[in-house]
Protein backbone atom coordinates (compact mmCIF):
# COMPACT_ATOMS: atom_id res chain seq x y z
CA UNK A 1 0.00 0.00 0.00
CA UNK A 2 2.77 2.40 0.55
CA UNK A 3 4.47 1.81 -2.54
CA UNK A 4 1.08 2.83 -4.09
CA UNK A 5 0.81 5.89 -2.32
CA UNK A 6 4.58 6.64 -3.27
CA UNK A 7 4.27 5.80 -6.94
CA UNK A 8 1.19 8.42 -6.75
CA UNK A 9 3.08 11.00 -4.86
CA UNK A 10 5.90 10.79 -7.68
CA UNK A 11 2.94 11.05 -10.52
CA UNK A 12 1.69 13.87 -8.95
CA UNK A 13 5.15 15.97 -8.50
CA UNK A 14 5.69 14.77 -12.36
CA UNK A 15 2.28 16.30 -13.66
CA UNK A 16 2.71 19.48 -11.73
CA UNK A 17 6.05 19.94 -12.91
CA UNK A 18 5.02 19.53 -16.43
CA UNK A 19 1.98 22.20 -16.36
CA UNK A 20 4.23 24.67 -14.38
CA UNK A 21 6.34 24.53 -17.43
CA UNK A 22 3.33 24.63 -20.36
CA UNK A 23 2.80 26.79 -21.76
CA UNK A 24 -1.11 25.88 -21.21
CA UNK A 25 -0.58 25.52 -18.06
CA UNK A 26 -2.78 27.92 -15.13
CA UNK A 27 0.68 28.59 -13.71
CA UNK A 28 1.74 29.99 -16.72
CA UNK A 29 -1.25 31.98 -18.00
CA UNK A 30 -1.55 33.70 -14.59
CA UNK A 31 2.26 34.42 -14.87
CA UNK A 32 2.22 35.79 -18.39
CA UNK A 33 -0.41 38.15 -17.61
CA UNK A 34 0.50 39.52 -14.02
CA UNK A 35 0.92 43.22 -13.99
CA UNK A 36 3.75 44.60 -12.13
CA UNK A 37 4.49 48.80 -11.88
CA UNK A 38 7.24 49.96 -10.25
CA UNK A 39 6.38 52.26 -6.84
CA UNK A 40 6.71 55.30 -7.96
CA UNK A 41 4.60 54.71 -11.13
CA UNK A 42 1.87 53.35 -8.88
CA UNK A 43 2.34 56.68 -7.07
CA UNK A 44 1.64 58.67 -9.64
CA UNK A 45 -0.91 56.71 -11.58
CA UNK A 46 -3.07 56.37 -8.09
CA UNK A 47 -3.31 60.15 -7.78
CA UNK A 48 -4.28 60.58 -11.21
CA UNK A 49 -7.04 58.54 -11.32
CA UNK A 50 -8.01 59.74 -7.67
CA UNK A 51 -8.05 63.03 -9.42
CA UNK A 52 -10.53 61.66 -12.14
CA UNK A 53 -12.53 59.54 -10.58
CA UNK A 54 -13.20 62.57 -8.03
CA UNK A 55 -14.12 65.18 -11.33
CA UNK A 56 -16.83 62.82 -12.35
CA UNK A 57 -17.75 62.08 -9.01
CA UNK A 58 -17.32 58.27 -9.54
CA UNK A 59 -18.30 56.48 -6.15
CA UNK A 60 -18.39 52.69 -6.54
CA UNK A 61 -15.83 50.32 -6.97
CA UNK A 62 -14.43 49.51 -10.46
CA UNK A 63 -15.17 46.09 -11.65
CA UNK A 64 -13.97 46.40 -15.45
CA UNK A 65 -11.96 48.53 -17.65
CA UNK A 66 -12.19 49.03 -21.01
CA UNK A 67 -9.37 50.40 -23.58
CA UNK A 68 -11.09 51.59 -27.02
CA UNK A 69 -8.57 52.26 -29.82
CA UNK A 70 -10.60 54.31 -32.60
CA UNK A 71 -8.06 53.86 -35.66
CA UNK A 72 -9.67 56.37 -38.25
CA UNK A 73 -9.58 59.04 -35.47
CA UNK A 74 -5.93 57.85 -34.07
CA UNK A 75 -7.64 58.36 -30.86
CA UNK A 76 -8.04 55.99 -27.50
CA UNK A 77 -10.48 56.40 -24.71
CA UNK A 78 -9.88 54.54 -21.52
CA UNK A 79 -13.47 53.59 -19.76
CA UNK A 80 -14.37 51.75 -16.23
CA UNK A 81 -17.35 49.83 -15.60
CA UNK A 82 -18.66 50.27 -11.54
CA UNK A 83 -20.75 47.88 -9.12
CA UNK A 84 -23.70 49.34 -10.97
CA UNK A 85 -22.86 48.59 -14.01
CA UNK A 86 -22.64 52.25 -15.07
CA UNK A 87 -19.81 53.23 -17.57
CA UNK A 88 -17.43 56.56 -16.96
CA UNK A 89 -14.88 57.49 -19.21
CA UNK A 90 -11.99 58.90 -17.86
CA UNK A 91 -9.37 59.39 -19.97
CA UNK A 92 -9.22 60.23 -23.56
CA UNK A 93 -5.46 60.38 -25.47
CA UNK A 94 -4.43 60.81 -29.00
CA UNK A 95 -2.36 57.80 -30.16
CA UNK A 96 0.47 58.21 -32.45
CA UNK A 97 -0.19 55.96 -35.16
CA UNK A 98 -1.58 56.48 -38.75
CA UNK A 99 -4.38 53.89 -40.50
CA UNK A 100 -2.64 53.69 -43.54
CA UNK A 101 -4.74 50.50 -44.73
CA UNK A 102 -9.18 50.26 -43.81
CA UNK A 103 -10.21 46.74 -42.66
CA UNK A 104 -9.00 44.16 -39.75
CA UNK A 105 -5.90 42.27 -40.57
CA UNK A 106 -6.32 39.08 -42.56
CA UNK A 107 -2.98 37.74 -43.49
CA UNK A 108 0.16 38.21 -41.05
CA UNK A 109 2.29 40.15 -43.65
CA UNK A 110 0.01 42.95 -44.04
CA UNK A 111 0.93 45.84 -42.44
CA UNK A 112 -2.44 46.71 -40.50
CA UNK A 113 -3.90 46.46 -36.97
CA UNK A 114 -6.95 44.27 -36.30
CA UNK A 115 -10.34 45.35 -35.14
CA UNK A 116 -12.03 43.49 -32.94
CA UNK A 117 -12.43 42.68 -29.27
CA UNK A 118 -9.68 41.45 -27.34
CA UNK A 119 -7.91 40.68 -23.96
CA UNK A 120 -4.83 40.88 -22.40
CA UNK A 121 -2.59 37.89 -23.36
CA UNK A 122 1.25 38.53 -21.81
CA UNK A 123 2.66 41.77 -20.24
CA UNK A 124 5.86 42.13 -20.09
CA UNK A 125 6.34 44.53 -17.16
CA UNK A 126 10.72 45.53 -17.81
CA UNK A 127 11.69 48.76 -18.45
CA UNK A 128 9.82 49.78 -21.45
CA UNK A 129 6.68 48.19 -19.84
CA UNK A 130 3.84 46.40 -22.95
CA UNK A 131 1.44 44.22 -23.28
CA UNK A 132 0.04 42.17 -25.93
CA UNK A 133 -3.48 41.21 -27.13
CA UNK A 134 -5.23 37.85 -27.77
CA UNK A 135 -5.03 38.19 -31.51
CA UNK A 136 -6.25 35.66 -33.35
CA UNK A 137 -9.58 35.85 -30.73
CA UNK A 138 -12.54 33.51 -31.70
CA UNK A 139 -14.41 35.36 -34.22
CA UNK A 140 -11.08 36.08 -36.15
CA UNK A 141 -9.82 32.15 -36.24
CA UNK A 142 -13.12 31.19 -37.10
CA UNK A 143 -13.19 33.49 -39.92
CA UNK A 144 -9.78 32.66 -40.72
CA UNK A 145 -11.23 28.83 -40.89
CA UNK A 146 -13.76 29.53 -42.74
CA UNK A 147 -11.60 31.43 -45.64
CA UNK A 148 -9.13 28.88 -45.75
CA UNK A 149 -6.52 31.80 -44.76
CA UNK A 150 -2.93 30.69 -43.47
CA UNK A 151 -3.07 30.80 -39.81
CA UNK A 152 -2.19 33.95 -37.58
CA UNK A 153 1.38 34.18 -36.33
CA UNK A 154 1.70 37.71 -35.62
CA UNK A 155 1.93 39.22 -31.92
CA UNK A 156 0.17 42.53 -31.41
CA UNK A 157 1.61 44.73 -28.89
CA UNK A 158 0.98 47.97 -26.99
CA UNK A 159 3.38 50.37 -25.66
CA UNK A 160 4.72 53.20 -25.50
CA UNK A 161 8.03 52.37 -28.13
CA UNK A 162 8.31 49.19 -30.60
CA UNK A 163 4.92 48.20 -30.64
CA UNK A 164 2.04 47.30 -33.25
CA UNK A 165 0.02 50.01 -31.50
CA UNK A 166 2.00 52.88 -29.94
CA UNK A 167 0.45 54.41 -26.44
CA UNK A 168 1.49 57.30 -24.60
CA UNK A 169 2.85 56.41 -21.15
CA UNK A 170 0.20 57.86 -19.79
CA UNK A 171 -2.47 55.87 -21.11
CA UNK A 172 -0.08 52.75 -21.21
CA UNK A 173 0.22 53.23 -17.25
CA UNK A 174 -3.71 53.93 -16.52
CA UNK A 175 -5.00 51.31 -18.64
CA UNK A 176 -2.46 48.05 -16.68
CA UNK A 177 -2.75 50.05 -13.02
CA UNK A 178 -6.79 49.67 -13.46
CA UNK A 179 -6.49 45.84 -15.28
CA UNK A 180 -4.43 45.26 -12.25
CA UNK A 181 -7.19 46.77 -9.63
CA UNK A 182 -9.78 44.76 -11.27
CA UNK A 183 -8.20 41.25 -12.02
CA UNK A 184 -6.70 41.51 -15.72
CA UNK A 185 -9.53 39.02 -17.15
CA UNK A 186 -12.33 42.04 -16.65
CA UNK A 187 -9.93 44.25 -19.00
CA UNK A 188 -10.52 44.63 -22.54
CA UNK A 189 -9.54 46.19 -25.93
CA UNK A 190 -11.64 47.38 -28.49
CA UNK A 191 -10.26 47.98 -31.66
CA UNK A 192 -12.55 50.14 -34.15
CA UNK A 193 -12.26 51.59 -37.92
CA UNK A 194 -13.90 54.68 -36.39
CA UNK A 195 -16.01 56.01 -33.57
CA UNK A 196 -19.28 53.32 -34.80
CA UNK A 197 -21.40 55.62 -32.10
CA UNK A 198 -21.05 58.58 -34.47
CA UNK A 199 -20.48 57.71 -37.85
CA UNK A 200 -22.31 54.67 -39.78
CA UNK A 201 -20.94 54.94 -42.42
CA UNK A 202 -17.84 52.22 -42.81
CA UNK A 203 -14.90 53.61 -44.27
CA UNK A 204 -14.47 52.33 -47.92
CA UNK A 205 -12.58 49.10 -47.91
CA UNK A 206 -12.20 47.38 -51.63
CA UNK A 207 -9.99 44.18 -49.96
CA UNK A 208 -12.65 43.17 -47.00
CA UNK A 209 -14.14 40.08 -46.85
CA UNK A 210 -18.15 39.77 -47.50
CA UNK A 211 -17.98 39.14 -43.47
CA UNK A 212 -16.58 42.58 -42.77
CA UNK A 213 -20.51 44.01 -41.98
CA UNK A 214 -20.65 41.13 -39.25
CA UNK A 215 -17.59 41.98 -37.32
CA UNK A 216 -18.90 45.89 -37.37
CA UNK A 217 -22.32 45.40 -36.71
CA UNK A 218 -20.85 43.24 -33.49
CA UNK A 219 -18.41 45.96 -32.43
CA UNK A 220 -21.02 49.03 -32.92
CA UNK A 221 -23.52 46.75 -30.61
CA UNK A 222 -20.53 46.68 -27.69
CA UNK A 223 -19.29 50.44 -28.57
CA UNK A 224 -22.38 51.82 -27.89
CA UNK A 225 -22.32 50.78 -24.04
CA UNK A 226 -19.71 53.55 -23.87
Amino acid sequence: MKKQYFILLILLIITMAILLFADFSPFNILNKRKIILDKSTTEKIESSIEKAFNDIQITQSPIAVTLIILKKEAKAELWITDERNDFYQILTDSIPFINTKNGTKLLDNEPIIPEGIYEILTVNSSKNISFSINFPNEFDRSKQQADNRPEFLSTINFGTQKSTVLLTENLLHEFLFLAKSVKVENAKIIILPNDLRKNKVIPPCSTCPQWIEELYGMLRMQVLRF
